[in-house]
């Protein structure tokens, strides 16, 4: 993963000024826009700017980098975010993991140490252990939840996701959901995509102290399938989940949704250079009519230019990958001085059937995500039935349909 790519401290100002564009306009390039692109690896041009923020000079990295990161494990993209020296929403959740894993492990031992006492006195000095060591263990987790709890989602005080729309995107924003990309910025949240065209030139402005345009700001909405049509400008997360519980202890959830990848498509365009020529002295009625030009020194005008920049023009969006993701979860319900939920390796199996047809089985665990990536735009079906087992001849299942 070492020197995948190379940092390029350059951004170019990019668009033109434009809050015109209409929703239906928007709606003909989302059915039409939808390009196939290939891509090896990430391409240069990324940085991480000074406010923390990944930056892309181009949209091009940008949707190669999507197309790249998709493909590599947790690991890998959290290995390639340490690289870049930049913390992604994705990093945050698996440091959110981390602490909890750590967490658990302690509790266990604790657990299995109960395992060498013998003695009357040894089963009550543990007992003992275990009721001082249970407020310190829910004030454990309950302070990871409150350190992460606005941008991680928990269950129970469990860690079970990232609050976001796009997993795949959250590897590339920070855990505000923030990108920039092409002198834009993007922000992507569990509910919308936000766009800002030119958010560089507006902060230069800024900073000059030059006079700024209003700022122009788009907002695609992740539209529940109630909302949207076939040709919509609004991109759906279609979900179902299905929960069930058997023996009064154990319990499993099956989670499927379809996830589309947005991005917003820009044209570049050029805005020529103007000069007009400005001469002091001329004054104004309170009425705002000119009382006739005041006489004035020629060589107290100056010349003021603007333009002679590309600015960008948000014509539309485009759906660049569109995947089926079914995660599966088995839990225990622990009672020893109070009771508690925590997770159960059990064996389990995701069903999946309709547009897809495929059983998985990733044997004994606690938690399995599955993802399968299928053409932009299709349409279908996915009934995904979750089992686990509970003992050689006893299991529990429930099932998903999802439509799209």
């Amino acid at each position: 993963m070492k020197n995948i790519l190379k940092f390029v401290v350059i951004m170019a100002v990019m668009g033109l000024f434009y809050a015109c564009q209409n929703e239906s306009d928007f709606e003909e390039e989302l059915v039409n826009g939808i390009e196939e692109i290939e891509v090896e690896g990430a391409k240069s041009g990324i940085y991480v700017s000074k406010d923390g923020v990944l930056n892309f000079d181009t949209m091009e990295d940008f949707q190669k980098t999507i197309l790249w990161i998709k493909n590599v494990t947790d690991d890998e993209a959290l290995e390639w975010n340490e690289e870049l020296g930049f913390e992604s929403l994705h990093s945050l959740y698996m440091t959110a993991l981390s602490e909890e894993e750590k967490m658990m492990e302690d509790f266990s031992e604790l657990i299995s140490s109960m395992m060498n006492v013998e003695t009357d006195q040894e089963i009550s000095d543990f007992k003992e252990k275990f009721a001082n060591n249970i407020p310190l263990f829910q004030k454990s987790r309950s302070d990871i939840e409150e350190k992460y709890q606005n941008y991680i989602h928990f269950e129970n005080s469990r860690v079970i996701g990232m609050k976001t729309y796009d997993p795949i995107i959250s590897r590339l924003t920070t855990k505000e959901g923030y990108v920039y990309v092409g002198g834009s910025k993007l922000q992507y949240t569990e509910e919308s995509l936000t766009v800002i065209p030119n958010f560089q030139e507006q902060a230069l402005a800024k900073k000059s102290n030059k006079e700024e345009e209003k700022e122009e700001i788009h907002v695609f909405n992740f539209a529940a399938k109630s909302e949207v049509s076939t040709k919509s400008s609004q991109t759906q997360e279609y979900a179902d989940r299905c929960s069930t519980q058997f023996d009064s202890k154990k319990k499993l959830t099956g989670n499927t949704k379809v996830i589309n990848t947005v991005v917003p498509i820009y044209d570049r365009v050029w805005v020529p250079r103007v000069c007009e020529t400005i001469c002091p002295g001329l004054e104004e009625e309170g009425n705002g009519e000119f009382d006739g030009p005041t006489p004035i020194d020629i060589e107290d005008c100056y010349e003021s230019c603007t333009g002679g920049y590309y600015r960008n023009i948000l014509r539309g969006y485009n759906y660049i990958n569109t995947r089926l993701e079914a995660t599966h979860r088995n839990y225990k319900i622990v009672c020893f001085i109070g009771c508690w939920e925590n997770w159960d390796k059990r064996h389990a199996e995701i069903t999946v059937s309709g547009v897809h047809n495929e059983v998985i089985s990733p044997g004994n665990v606690e938690k399995y995500s599955w993802i399968k990536d299928i053409s932009p735009r299709s349409s279908g079906t996915l009934i995904a039935t979750y089992r686990s087992d509970l003992s050689f001849l006893l299991s529990g299942t429930c099932f998903t349909q999802t439509s799209w």
